[in-house]
């Protein structure tokens, strides 16, 4: 016997947006501007990737930038799709690394 899914949450018409909006501010004491222009992230992954051996920045630049899956970025390096897995699992795990040994913490909490 199949369960049934939940009940759509009922609207929540009278929540003040204002206070919605503030749940997506960061915890840290930062202003809009300073977000918008505060760099250190994005430079510090740059140079993160740019540091990957070229097999790797490939494999990187086809799935996450240009959004192919695994098997259409083996397609197009002309290798197996594990060859592809592994070589994407290194990459994540070399700018990670990299990311923590720069001090630098992601959006998301953690490198």
């Amino acid at each position: 016997m199949r369960r049934s899914a939940a009940p759509p949450a009922p609207p929540r018409l009278l929540d003040d947006p204002d206070t919605e909006l503030e749940r997506l501010v960061p915890a840290r004491d930062a202003t809009p501007e300073e977000l918008v222009v505060d760099t250190t992230f994005d430079e510090a992954v740059d140079a993160a990737f740019t540091a990957l051996p070229l097999r790797d920045q490939q494999v990187v630049r086809l799935v996450h930038v240009d959004g192919l899956s695994y098997a259409e970025a083996a397609q197009v390096l002309d290798v197996p799709k594990g060859t592809v897995m592994s070589r994407l699992h290194r990459a994540r795990k070399r700018i990670r690394n990299q990311l923590l040994a720069a001090g630098v913490e992601s959006e998301r909490g953690g490198a």
